[in-house]
């Protein structure tokens, strides 16, 4: 018990270092610009960081909360009533909208931390209040120290993060009921329904912060108040992370040879990962690692202006980016390059390292990595591309399909209550129960995984062995096939397999509509989430 605890604690100590360091040089790249690097103009000399600049500062608020140690009941009710939130705080207090906004990012903070009972305790009546008239904040209700004056604009971080903190504290069941039953008793018009709006708003476009609002309120109207590790957007291309880890998707779709493109609308201006991985790339969220972060992986970060492979990088040109800016990644395959693109301008340096150390027959997928409150768009070829790379290309969605299964999208409540009724055969990998299991390790001689779970690990899951030997298994155990182990990998394997039981176990997919086809991304959510259902709150499964 002690070792488990100790390596548990390595683990977290090795976190939290590389989370720092993500946030530190998040904090140097939010610098003004250097205009001097690219010569456009001035395209980006007017643009402000109002609408999306400030996101780092929330990571840092929330990865700081969490990495405190865990808080008794007590003093966060301590706190709490010295602060003196309720519904009339607003009225009786003048405070700028900032002010309400990082409130909501503590008290999400807190409903993260302060699981079960106590989560129960400090969701009292005077915060429901307090953080229902945030949520209402400058949509149906303006303070009287601003009125009718209050810049939109200014109101829709305070109301999107109190959405996340009540989507928090409905991580306890009988919040979730509690919290449900106040918006069914809300008279008047439905306020997520009003914030949903900003989706389809024309008016708005130009103001980013709005865009991730009608997202948080269109995932919380579908999903029943269900916190997840990545938010999937009901249409399939966007993709949100709300959590302290370091989260990852990947797109379905592989491709083994040719010229290929894609594009990412950033609506966040955050530390994210965005490029290129095979089915070797490790996904691991609690250890920090994402795209880039290891041989089988390359991606391009605009916050810190740099390209990441094998958990090494390289200073890029390019300017910070901004909300809108859009990244382009061109593939060539034959010639071995990775080209990275900053609204259609390309790095004056393709990465070739990526492509080099690849094996000819893993396929390469498009993905991307997120820190706290980071978001961003795909286009695989559904609508059309911002920028040309300026040589032929194809796209994901000329031959990308999708199942019917696959193209439905169902909230993660309903697909656990279906994976539990689901029949797993008894000679089914023990690990992602997805694939029979046909591996054997060596020299533990210890089976029952499948030859991809075996490929994601150097030590054995049982005995913590390292792996010298995979044997395949043909034909009820009559032929062995011996598959040499990889030996550039020293990751844990002990958070390796837990990572990767969670991401086959409860996968989410990023599905794209389009006559031409189909492309998916999957996301790796986390522990089980005890859900009850809403009529007055859960409205559709997506049919895309």
């Amino acid at each position: 018990m002690g070792t488990c605890i100790s390596r548990e604690a390595r683990a977290r100590r090795k976190e939290r270092k590389r989370n720092n360091k993500r946030l530190r040089e998040a904090r140097n790249a939010s610098s003004p610009r250097d205009h001097h690097n690219i010569s456009n103009g001035g395209r980006y000399g007017h643009r402000s960081r109002s609408e999306g600049g400030n996101g780092d500062l929330f990571a840092l608020i929330s990865l700081f909360l969490d990495e405190c140690p865990l808080p008794s009941k007590e003093s966060v009710q301590t706190l709490l009533n010295s602060l003196g939130l309720s519904d009339d705080f607003v009225e009786s207090k003048h405070l700028p909208p900032s002010w309400h906004k990082n409130m909501c990012i503590v008290l999400g903070s807190l409903a993260e931390k302060m699981a079960g009972t106590a989560a129960v305790t400090i969701f009292n009546n005077n915060i429901r209040g307090y953080l229902m008239k945030m949520i209402s904040y400058g949509l149906t209700y303006f303070p009287p120290a601003y009125g009718k004056s209050l810049k939109e604009k200014n109101t829709h971080s305070v109301r999107m993060f109190a959405l996340l903190a009540l989507e928090k504290f409905a991580q306890t069941r009988e919040n979730q009921i509690t919290i449900s039953k106040m918006f069914s008793d809300n008279s008047g018009s439905h306020p997520l329904l009003k914030m949903e709006e900003y989706l389809k708003n024309e008016d708005v476009v130009r103001y980013w912060n709005a865009k991730q609002e009608g997202f948080c309120a269109q995932w919380a109207l579908d999903n029943i108040y269900v916190s997840e590790y990545l938010k999937i957007g009901p249409d399939g291309l966007e993709a949100r992370c709300d959590v302290s880890s370091f989260e990852s998707v990947r797109c379905t779709f592989e491709v083994m040879d040719g010229v290929w493109y894609y594009e990412a609308t950033v609506l966040t201006s955050g530390v994210m990962q965005i490029g290129l991985a095979t089915k070797r790339s490790r996904f691991l969220n609690h250890e920090g690692y994402g795209i880039g972060d290891d041989a089988s992986s390359v991606a391009y970060d605009g916050c810190r202006q740099l390209v990441w492979y094998n958990a090494k990088s390289q200073k890029h040109e390019h300017d910070n980016w901004q909300p809108g800016d859009v990244i382009g990644v061109l593939l060539n395959i034959p010639s071995g390059e990775v080209v990275f693109f900053l609204n259609g301008i390309p790095l004056r340096e393709p990465n070739t390292e990526f492509l080099s150390n690849r094996q000819p027959a893993e396929g390469v997928f498009a993905a991307a990595s997120f820190m706290s409150f980071q978001q961003c768009r795909f286009n695989f070829g559904a609508s059309r591309f911002k920028f040309n790379p300026g040589r032929t290309f194809r796209h994901f969605n000329e031959f990308g399909r999708l199942t019917t299964a696959q193209r439905t999208i169902i909230p993660r409540r309903v697909r656990l209550e279906q994976l539990e009724k689901e029949h797993i055969p008894d000679d089914y990998c023990t690990i992602c129960f997805a694939a029979p299991a046909s591996t054997q390790l060596e020299p533990c001689n210890h089976d029952g995984f499948c030859s991809d779970c075996c490929n994601m690990m150097d030590h054995c899951p049982l005995c913590r062995t390292p792996i010298q030997d995979r044997i395949q298994k043909f034909n009820n155990n009559t032929k062995f096939d011996t598959v040499k182990s990889p030996s550039h990998s020293s990751i844990s394997a002990f958070q390796r397999v837990n990572s990767q039981r969670r991401s086959i176990r409860a996968t989410s997919a990023i599905t794209n509509s389009s006559s031409g086809g189909d492309t998916t991304i999957r996301s790796t959510p986390p522990k089980d989430s005890n859900s009850t259902s809403s009529s007055a709150i859960a409205r559709r499964h997506t049919q895309v």
